[in-house]
């Protein structure tokens, strides 16, 4: 017996399903309007109780309904669980174009991207209209590298929204998104604001726009919008990870991801975030283990293989490198992006030359593709092809006019008509022509030494001349390092090519940001950066960033003493803490430091695991262990290769020693208050003196007590007691300033020059006291001691007329005339208030050094500002009748 279903049986049916939603009156409009609002919202579980009863009733224009619903398995990550509730009722209604729509960007998200074609196809055949399906195949033709398929549906679009015949916010959102990816972007901006102005909630919107925003190098506006939409839905994940990418700061931006995968553990944007950033931290097993997580979500990421393939060729696995790049490619033969993406994460792991090959790989998919030319543009000029490197960055320019990377370094490549090009047998100076005279010399002295001194213990050879460039604006030299302007770095190395502030890019940095100036000695900030010279060449790149800023510094101290840092107190109080990293995590103190002053803490405490590890196994150790970050060894296996021993093995080593020191400055960690907090505008004194106990601050504070009250003996006394206590404190502040002070007052000449040669043997700025002391010595007739520290002074202040000065009358009482013809010329390239008698003076000393056609010609401009100068008249007439 058959059993039939009566239509009013049917009816009965839907009006039972629908009695929760309609009882108190409330009709379809308002129960989809509460749904909406519940997704808007991001209350996914409520919106999809909402929803659900809506989707069995026949309202004809279904889009609304089936997107929100659906919408909802995707923003939480269900995409499974979305695409099997799809096929429910597509056994239904199979020919339903909202449905079939949804299924594609489900599968899209789950990387089965042929499925997703057709499921666009399928919906487009079902409702010709319904525009959505345009954009999302334009973004699938897009994803697999078919181009111009995918221009046809981002013009058919456009031609439609110009015909009138998209009119809502969403549509013309998705007219926007289509105008950007075929490169109208101030089209693609003015739609965006339009749709914005028509639905200012509308989410999607003010992501899309966003989105074009960060494309076009706005982070700032970008940041904005992702805000906005934020407060309207705090749950939707992919604005977490959009937001991210704005970020600049590493360790907010991982945070952002984070907060992204709490609310969608399936969202592979957030999860390429982390991957990116356990890449920069050289944790490249655990980035390993993250990706073959996202690939079990979406296994047609075409950014989660490049990540894949980065670290494969950062590990030097060719093979499995080549196989990666292979299953890319078969999902998108012309994805510049898979290259441009390896690229960047060469740039994070300083293999400037292994990004521009990338670049062209990715120019080579994707002519295209303008952030790639950008890209080798930017790293040619890192490894001094700047010819070439102008070439690519005005091609990237030229075709993307908001790239501020391309735009900022072709301005600085156009300025480098007023530097000119100074060279030494080693060497190639760029340095601008208003400090070339004053510090171009300096610079290759120095660059000099540091060669004679490393290339006996390095057996690196560059190839050529390594290229040294000196800025004297630091938002210059910032866009050199980045692109962009205002970066807090000093030096930076890029292989045989190295650039750096001047103090005066430093100062009037300083007075352009309202700060004050802190002391900066270019010639520490120099030898840094060429002791990276030797460890980037000599490991092809490959070195750990720890390593590499440990040795740097490491180099500075082995060169000067006063060089060194004096970071023991915060080294031994974080120690004290446990705030000291380990090796496995030591790289996160650069790239995400966790509390104030740990970055530099990371350099320090970096350097003195080289200084152990050099103490222990022998400096050839070091260069040994190089060698083996070259061969592209891994720091477990390079350790275990020349130290014999595992790296935790020998951090251990290192711990233990450095507990056993502490234990000397125990009196000086004494009720020490907390050296980590929140860095305030006080002085280090000041941040140390915190109201606890402490008996160096004591002494210290008495000492200064009784300087006030003229007590000078006791005075004397209490600085000697903090001295010996902790001999190393030199910030402001400190007891050999107090001595100092005191000697001053009581005129104890001797005493005076005894604690100023102390101080200075531990302290790298002081050029005040450098100079004082220079004098004293001067006056005592020593006048190499003299010169000496009136050339230690200039290391930190090379714009003082008055050393030059100095210099000059202690060579000329030598007889050293070509060395006093240099600091003349100095002199007059810093512009003294009496020029006439800068040109006498120098005119004088080239006529001593028998160079009189030379002095004629510095006389003549000496009498042509003044001409009635008697001793300058006199010295023309000596140059005239002794012509030779």
């Amino acid at each position: 017996m058959k059993t039939h279903i009566s239509l009013c049986s049917v009816i009965g049916l839907i009006i039972l399903l629908l009695i929760p939603y309609f009882a108190a009156g409330q009709d379809y409009t308002g129960a989809l309007e509460d749904a909406l609002v519940a997704l808007k919202i991001g209350d996914y579980s409520e919106a999809r109780k909402l929803f659900r009863p809506l989707l069995e009733l026949d309202t004809g224009d279904d889009r609304e309904k089936v997107m929100g619903y659906f919408e909802t398995f995707i923003d939480i990550g269900e995409y499974t669980a979305g695409l099997e509730e799809i096929e429910k009722y597509l056994e239904k209604t199979p020919e339903d174009p909202f449905l079939l729509n949804m299924k594609g960007r489900l599968l899209i998200l789950t990387g089965k991207y042929d499925e997703a074609e057709k499921a666009f196809i399928q919906s487009r055949m079902q409702k010709f209209d319904y525009w959505r399906n345009l954009i999302d195949l334009g973004e699938y033709y897009t994803k697999v590298g078919r181009r111009y398929e995918a221009n046809s549906f981002y013009n058919e679009l456009i031609n439609q929204y110009n015909r009138g015949n998209l009119t809502s916010a969403l549509e013309a959102g998705y007219t926007a998104k289509a105008m950007a990816a075929s490169g109208q972007i101030h089209e693609a901006n003015n739609t965006f604001n339009f749709a914005n102005r028509i639905e200012p909630e509308n989410v999607h919107i003010l992501q899309w726009w966003a989105e074009l925003f960060l494309e076009e190098f706005a982070p700032d506006l970008a940041r904005a919008n992702y805000e906005e939409a934020l407060e309207i839905n705090p749950s939707k994940a992919d604005l977490y990870s959009g937001y991210a990418r704005a970020l600049e700061n590493f360790a907010a931006r991982e945070e952002m991801a984070l907060l992204a995968l709490e609310k969608n553990p399936n969202c592979v944007e957030a999860h390429n975030i982390i991957v990116e950033i356990l890449i920069l931290d050289s944790r490249y097993d655990e980035a390993e283990q993250k990706i073959k997580r996202i690939l079990e979500i979406n296994p047609s990421s075409i950014e989660t293989l490049a990540y894949l393939a980065a670290i494969h060729h950062l590990r030097n696995e060719t093979e499995k490198f080549v196989e990666v790049e292979r299953q890319a490619l078969s999902i998108n033969p012309n994805s510049g992006q898979f290259y441009f993406i390896i690229g960047e994460n060469c740039v994070r792991r300083f293999r400037y030359k292994d990004a521009f090959t990338f670049g062209y790989n990715a120019i080579a998919r994707n002519p295209q593709h303008w952030r790639a030319y950008a890209m080798v543009g930017i790293n040619l000029h890192r490894t001094g092809d700047t010819q070439q490197a102008y070439r690519y960055l005005s091609r990237a320019y030229d075709n993307d006019q908001f790239n501020v990377f391309a735009s900022n370094t072709l301005n600085l490549i156009d300025t480098y008509k007023d530097f000119e090009t100074l060279e030494s047998e080693h060497f190639k100076l760029l340095i601008h022509k208003s400090e070339s005279v004053v510090l171009g010399k300096s610079i290759l002295d120095l660059a000099e030494e540091n060669f004679d001194s490393l290339s006996t213990r390095y057996p690196y050879r560059p190839e050529g001349k390594i290229q040294i460039e000196a800025y004297n604006n630091h938002d210059d030299f910032a866009v050199r390092i980045s692109g962009l302007p205002e970066l807090e770095l000093l030096g930076v190395c890029f292989g045989d090519v190295i650039a750096f502030d001047t103090p005066k890019a430093q100062s009037d940095y300083a007075d352009q940001m309202g700060l004050s100036a802190s002391k900066y000695n270019w010639s520490r900030s120099l030898w840094h950066e060429l002791a990276h010279v030797m460890a980037l060449g000599l490991s092809d790149h490959r070195v750990p960033r720890w390593f590499t800023e440990g040795l740097a510094v490491y180099e500075e101290k082995r060169s000067r003493q006063e060089w060194a840092r004096d970071l023991e107190l915060e080294l031994y109080a974080a120690l004290d803490q446990d705030k000291l990293l380990t090796l496995e995590e030591i790289n996160l103190g650069f790239t995400r430091p966790k509390f104030p002053g740990q970055l530099y803490l990371t350099y320090y405490q970096s350097a003195r695991l080289i200084e152990f590890i050099a103490g222990k196994y022998g400096f050839e150790a070091i260069t040994a262990l190089l060698t083996e970050f070259g061969n592209g060894t891994d720091l477990e296996t390079s350790f275990m290769n020349v130290l014999k021993d595992s790296p935790e093995n020998v951090e251990e080593e290192f711990f233990n020693e450095l507990h056993s020191e502490m234990q000397k400055y125990k009196n000086v960690l004494t009720g020490l208050p907390d050296l980590f907090g929140e860095e305030k505008e006080v002085s280090f004194l000041e941040k140390l003196t915190g109201g606890t106990k402490n008996p160096f601050l004591e002494k210290l504070k008495e000492g200064y007590e009784h300087f006030k009250n003229l007590n000078y003996d006791e005075a004397e006394r209490k600085f000697l007691e903090a001295i010996e206590l902790f001999p190393n404190f030199i910030e402001p502040g400190n007891p050999y300033e107090g001595l100092a002070q005191v000697y001053r007052a009581q005129g104890q000449r001797t005493k005076l020059q005894e604690i100023l040669k102390r101080y200075l043997s531990i302290s790298e700025h002081a050029e005040t006291e450098a100079r004082e002391l220079a004098g004293m010595l001067r006056e005592d007739g020593m006048l190499e001691e003299a010169e000496y520290y009136y050339k230690r002074s200039i290391q930190v202040q090379p714009y003082a007329i008055a050393t030059y000065t100095n210099l000059a009358e202690i060579y000329k009482s030598r007889e050293l005339f070509p060395k006093e013809i240099e600091e003349r010329r100095i002199i007059i390239a810093l512009n003294p208030l009496d020029k006439s008698k800068a040109y006498y003076n120098l005119a004088l000393s080239l006529f001593n050094n028998g160079q009189t056609q030379e002095a004629k010609m510095e006389v003549l401009k000496s009498l042509e500002i003044a001409p009635g100068f008697r001793d300058a008249q006199k010295l023309l007439l000596k140059c005239i009748q002794f012509p030779n």
